[in-house]
């Protein structure tokens, strides 16, 4: 082993070996974050009356819950002109809590869902790109226009905000940094299939591969030239394979691509709002923690190019999870030691139930591994109304009390320093 491999090697262990003393984020009051996803206007009754909004919101700040994970997108501020993202703010300030944004829908999903709203209000052209069956979905995130509607909403969103002291605000190296995500479900569901990212797409093909014969040697093709690649050709672009641990190497070519313009055109838009707002903490929310082989995951993993390549902007990752036993800590620590931090929101419904966490002994393994594999933990989610319902069910006396014990056994931990 030469000598620079080995320093890195040995600097990558002594990274990895220090995890048990990796830090909670923490908020500017000091407090280490804990959260939960919170719809405060997608359903009835929290959009028609506050008093379901008093009452939760006095429950999770008992149960230790400090930040609440919105959707802010695009669509919700023009719902009502703003009134459902300022009441959540209001309430928000009122229990002492702050609001985590997440400012778009699966990386350009809200703005081409609603691209004749944003069109009238930022007066630029959506650019969409197209599913393997050549119809609209998300938007082209290379394109300038999209990335420019991005930028402006997410500083619309900040300074609308940011003096009520609500957009969560987190203390590193002694500065205080405002948090937000650019996306929620990070990913590029079923997207790029359009014919300009398919030029992109076989531009980074030359890249790879330098020639067709190596190319079609790796795919299994016989192609004759790289214009003859399309994507859209299911019989080579298998995204329906029956074994997703194990896809055709042009789907995982394609994949690969997509994982790699979402991380750019997120990057971009990083580098464009941190000369505006310098002290800025970059979020990105993953619905399923990497290295998790279940089927839906999978699924999501390959159709939305959801890898750790896809993420490597972000300074602090969500990982929405399926409960403790769904996280693969050796992955949390390859992130980690590349420089970012983690969040574990366990899911409390569909494949999260509660049963799992009804041993002290669960609850204090899931509250240190959410402290030494990553720093912070909360639930997803409090009141979705759709997969996983908590609010109003038979399970909730017995839910509030589990992660009440859960996340109060997380703070005294990262208040001890990890020690019992």
């Amino acid at each position: 082993m030469n000598r620079k491999l080995a320093f890195i090697v040995a600097s990558l262990f002594g990274v990895l070996g220090n995890l048990a003393l990796a830090q909670p984020v923490r908020l500017a009051d000091g407090r280490p974050l804990v959260g939960t996803y919170f719809f405060g206007h997608w359903w009835d009754p929290w959009r028609s009356n506050d008093a379901p909004m008093d009452r939760d919101l006095a429950t999770l700040r008992d149960m230790g819950v400090n930040t609440l994970f919105c959707d802010h997108e695009p669509s919700q501020s023009w719902d009502h002109n703003w009134e459902y993202l300022d009441r959540e703010h209001k309430f928000a300030k009122k229990y002492g809590m702050q609001i985590l944004p997440w400012l778009e829908l699966k990386c350009g999903s809200d703005l081409a869902a609603h691209h004749k709203e944003a069109e009238s209000r930022f007066w630029y052209p959506v650019p969409l790109s197209t599913n393997q069956l050549g119809e609209p979905c998300n938007c082209k995130l290379w394109h300038k226009a999209y990335q420019d509607m991005l930028f402006d909403y997410i500083c619309e969103y900040i300074e609308r905000y940011r003096q009520n002291g609500t957009i969560l605000t987190l203390l590193d190296a002694d500065k205080q940094k405002l948090a937000i995500a650019p996306s929620v479900e990070v990913g590029w569901d079923n997207s790029g299939f359009d014919t300009e990212t398919l030029g992109l797409f076989r531009g980074r093909l030359k890249h790879k591969y330098g020639d067709l014969t190596t190319l079609n040697r790796a795919w299994g093709t016989g192609y004759k030239h790289f214009a003859e690649i399309d994507a859209r050709d299911k019989t080579i672009f298998d995204y329906a394979f029956a074994d997703k641990q194990r896809m055709p190497q042009a789907v995982i070519d394609h994949a690969y691509f997509r994982a790699e313009v979402i991380n750019k055109a997120m990057s971009a838009l990083k580098s464009r709002l941190l000369r505006r707002y310098p002290d800025l903490v970059i979020v990105a929310e993953v619905p399923y923690p990497f290295g998790w082989i279940a089927p839906p995951s999978l699924s999501y993993k390959w159709k939305a190019a959801s890898f750790p390549e896809t993420v490597e902007y972000a300074d602090l990752i969500v990982f929405r999870t399926a409960g403790p036993s769904s996280v693969a800590t050796g992955e949390c620590d390859k992130l980690l030691a590349r420089g970012q931090k983690l969040l574990l929101a366990h899911r409390t419904g569909q494949g999260g139930l509660i049963a799992d966490l009804q041993k002290q002994s669960v609850i204090d393994a899931a509250a240190r591994q959410a402290l030494e594999h990553a720093n912070g933990i909360g639930f997803y989610s409090w009141n979705e109304m759709g997969d996983c319902p908590i609010v109003g069910s038979r399970e909730e006396r017995g839910f509030v009390s589990t992660y009440s014990k859960l996340f109060h056994r997380y703070l005294q931990l990262a208040g001890s320093g990890g020690k019992s």
